[in-house]
């Protein structure tokens, strides 16, 4: 058992030493950031960050045009999942949960993939304000979780409440999280390369707490000549 714990030890102390696997994902990269944001911005999360050169983005027609047709598809899903899943008083509201967990998830996602895997291109920042300004914008909904806690509240289900607005906001960080992680995982070859390495360091530790072991052991007879 001691063998063992130490053996896990090792394992562990090695794989730490060199980056969480999570790390090997990128998982430590920084938080991708909108190219049209000024690096003058007091919000500006990342104090590096250059905006992407060019004149500063304006709302012109095609912008303008992705937003209201994604808003619209937005919309009207979420609208249809209201009607085909309706909630009863005083009872966890389930649909509106899921289409705001669902939608930091895709968010994360999308917006990650076409940040940093697309060539910056006026069709890359149309697919930006599509999906993440207008189908995700509209799907996803504060002002309907506000309400429906307010009408809990209300309705003497208070800690109803408080759990549906805790479960939104953890989950929601988590599925935002989860996108992001999936956005930015390596090609397959760095992956096996990234596991090929650790699984060499575990098999050195291994091999290093076994080494006493099989030092104390008696040496091995040699029987090659009984097979002939």
């Amino acid at each position: 058992m001691v063998g063992w714990r130490r053996l896990v030890g090792g394992v562990r102390a090695r794989l730490r030493g060199s980056g969480d696997f999570g790390e090997m994902l990128g998982a430590a990269d920084h938080l991708p950031i909108d190219p049209d944001l000024d690096p003058d911005d007091p919000g500006e999360p990342s104090k590096g960050h250059v905006r992407a050169a060019g004149e500063r983005s304006r709302l012109v027609p095609p912008i303008l045009l992705a937003i209201a047709a994604g808003g619209f598809i937005g919309a009207w899903g979420r609208y249809e999942v209201g009607l085909a899943w309706p909630v009863a008083p005083g009872t966890f509201p389930v649909p509106t949960f899921l289409i705001n967990t669902s939608g930091a998830f895709v968010l994360g996602l999308v917006l990650t993939a076409v940040l940093e895997r697309l060539r910056p291109s006026r069709l890359a920042k149309l697919l930006r304000f599509f999906a993440g300004v207008g189908i995700l914008g509209a799907w996803t909904t504060m002002s309907t979780m506000v309400v429906e806690g307010d009408l809990l509240v209300k309705g003497g289900h208070a800690l109803v409440a408080l759990a549906y607005f805790g479960a939104t906001l953890a989950c929601g960080l988590l599925a935002t999280t989860a996108g992001i992680a999936i956005g930015r995982s390596r090609s397959a070859a760095q992956l096996q390369a990234a596991t090929a390495a650790a699984l060499a360091r575990a098999a050195g530790v291994l091999a290093t707490a076994e080494a006493p072991d099989i030092a104390r052991m008696p040496e091995a007879t040699d029987l090659s000549g009984v097979a002939e």
